[in-house]
């Protein structure tokens, strides 16, 4: 697999999510945190379910490269 990230503007306006089946399925839902806690959320998700999302791996190295990036 292969994925891009992009740094962009955003409106402060919300919409409305649309989940893949398989997000709806872990119970994936919009939450807006501070990337401290977000790095802790899926250092703590990466533990407890690794074989059912791998990509977690994945997500934590990008938000600790946003977290350098922008000296967060």
């Amino acid at each position: 697999m292969e994925s891009y990230y992009y740094l962009c503007d955003v409106l402060d306006l919300l919409g409305s999510t649309n989940l893949d089946d398989y997000e709806n399925e872990y119970g994936y839902q919009l939450q807006f945190v501070d990337i401290n806690q977000a790095i802790k959320a899926n250092e703590k998700a990466a533990l407890s379910h690794q074989n059912e999302a791998p990509w977690i791996n994945r997500e934590l190295a990008v938000f600790k490269d946003i977290k350098k990036y922008f000296d967060l």
